[in-house]
């Protein structure tokens, strides 16, 4: 092959009038030589280059590391290699680029340095690369829908150089965060803000993709969001889920921006609509999950997943040490209930057993249908003093609940508890155990009370 030019002095004689971006470097990654094209693509904040390495070009260290394995590194094949890699600028915005990359050989055939000629890409070519990575993350199935709109939000970022990423919750004029990439750190999931003062009022009231590049000189410039926040670049689009706007998925930044095209809204909207897909999957998902660890008929958690509470909770207590108390309590007489009025009374009974219990019940305690009219409540945080006073209130509660049958007659029903506080490091089994034996001991003592485990 021809000897490349080596020296600044020889590397300046070729590539100070080039029209593109050149850059070269020593056999560190070091860089040697950057032409005027290059410190105007690349901005570093310093307006200097040369000196530095050649990571301060790159998105990532890995990105770094990468290229480095791949083209960077003496034995590589001597044939420029042309390919296509995301820069940083030194304002911290991204650019992808075409590269065309090689080796600088001295009079002697050895390798010295590398250097690469940068173009950026053309727009078409921008969103074609997107495209095709917003495909490989929404067909990876090693993610889960968190991590995937996670990586979601960093691409429409860098893609848009807007680096505020956002999806909401909009619920009447409730804005939520939901998800955020915030390179600042300022946005926290959760936060909340009246949806008229977001940006996003244009977007759902449009229900399209909706972009601001400069919004101090368009006429949302007396926005509320405009004024509180000074955010001078924009792009939103609703997001759909089950047929219904969710909220938004939204990109911003302080700086103006190059107006956006028609490419841009429709990438957006492919986001937002993957997104809308990903929502509607957990929801039809989480539904799933509620029909198998609900009992049918008294809308309490069935066996199984009461179980897998109380095992949860008896793991948490281990490491808290807080109290963690069992309350058994089963229907008096229901094979009598049955027997007189039918089954379906005694389902109602059930059902209204189901009901009172969740009303005296804190929203951290667990309630179960563990057996055909035997329910059971996991309380956490709680001893056994306080669990008395809730099977109390309970009991004052069901003594008061009525059930009607088809006859006009009225069906009265009471139960009797058995209440066991978790000793340190017992297993499920054995708190069950003793609170089942203080059940039946408030059966034997004639029904309608609670008894308290030894």
């Amino acid at each position: 092959m021809q000897h490349a030019p080596t020296s600044p002095a020889d590397l300046a004689s070729v590539f100070d009038r080039f029209p593109r971006a050149a850059v070269a470097t020593d056999l560190h990654r070091t860089i040697t030589y950057a032409n005027r094209p290059a410190l105007s693509l690349f901005s570093p904040a310093d307006g200097q280059l040369v000196g530095k390495s050649a990571r301060c070009l790159y998105t990532s260290d890995e990105a770094f590391e990468a290229q480095g394995h791949a083209r960077y590194r003496i034995g590589l094949n001597e044939r420029d290699d042309t390919y296509r890699v995301h820069y940083r600028r030194g304002d911290g915005g991204t650019f992808l680029a075409n590269t065309t990359a090689g080796q600088l050989v001295d009079g002697a055939g050895e390798t010295v340095g590398f250097y690469g000629i940068v173009e950026p890409a053309t727009r078409s070519e921008q969103s074609l690369d997107t495209l095709q990575r917003l495909h490989a993350l929404s067909a990876d199935g090693s993610m889960d829908f968190e991590e995937r709109v996670g990586r979601m939000l960093a691409l429409g970022a860098e893609h848009f150089d807007l680096p505020l990423g956002i999806v909401s919750r909009v619920e009447g004029d409730l804005y939520t965060v939901e998800h955020v990439r915030d390179p600042a750190g300022a946005l926290q999931v959760g936060t909340t803000f009246d949806v008229g003062g977001t940006y996003c009022s244009h977007t759902l009231a449009a229900d399209a993709p909706v972009g601001f590049h400069h919004a101090g000189q368009s006429e949302i410039r007396s926005h509320p969001c405009y004024l509180a926040f000074q955010l001078e670049s924009y792009l939103g689009c609703p997001i759909q889920v089950d047929g219904e706007t969710y909220g938004t998925l939204n990109f911003s930044r302080p700086a103006p921006s190059r107006p956006f095209t028609a490419d841009d809204r429709a990438l957006i909207g492919l986001i937002a609509q993957w997104i809308g897909h990903g929502l509607t999957q957990r929801r039809s998902r989480q539904a799933l999950e509620r029909l198998a660890s609900v009992d049918d008929l008294s809308g309490v958690l069935n066996r199984r997943a009461w179980m897998g509470g109380l095992s949860r909770q008896l793991a948490q207590a281990r490491r808290s040490g807080g109290p963690v108390t069992v309350i058994l309590l089963d229907v008096d007489h229901f094979k009598q209930i049955n027997d007189t009025f039918g089954h379906g009374v005694g389902d109602q009974v059930l059902q209204a057993l189901g009901e009172r219990c969740r009303a005296v019940s804190r929203e951290t305690d667990l309630v179960g249908r563990v057996g055909g009219e035997e329910f059971a409540l996991v309380l956490p945080h709680t001893n056994l003093e306080g669990a008395h006073t809730l099977g109390q209130r309970l009991g004052e509660s069901l003594r008061r609940a009525a059930v009607s049958t088809p006859s006009g007659a009225v069906v009265m029903f009471t139960v009797s508890m058995g209440i066991a506080e978790v000793a340190p490091g017992e297993a499920a089994q054995e708190v069950l155990r003793r609170a089942d034996l203080a059940m039946y001991a408030a059966k034997a003592a004639g029904r309608d009370r609670i008894r308290l485990a030894s």
